[in-house]
């Protein structure tokens, strides 16, 4: 889940909104939609880390609930994009 969500987001030049669904659509992942939200929130934490390179760190993400398991969109604030890359 982590290559994908990296490799995902450093093909996008800035943030937007993105459905969980289409998310889950997208990346092929056969867990079942709960599951896959676990996976993506801990891939995107991980992707958080100072060790990650720039063009495949987050910087933040926000999500339109309080709880991201409530979610039902989100959207990603890639490190590179700060930076201007």
């Amino acid at each position: 889940m982590r290559s994908w969500v990296a490799t995902y987001y450093s093909t996008h030049s800035k943030p937007f909104e993105t459905k969980l669904t289409d998310l889950h659509k997208l990346s092929g992942s056969a867990a079942t939609f709960t599951k896959f939200k676990g996976q993506l929130r801990d891939a995107l934490d991980e992707l958080k880390a100072s060790d990650v390179p720039l063009e495949a760190r987050i910087e933040r993400y926000e999500t339109d609930a309080m709880a991201f398991m409530d979610s039902k969109t989100i959207t990603v604030h890639m490190a590179a994009w700060a930076k201007g890359r």
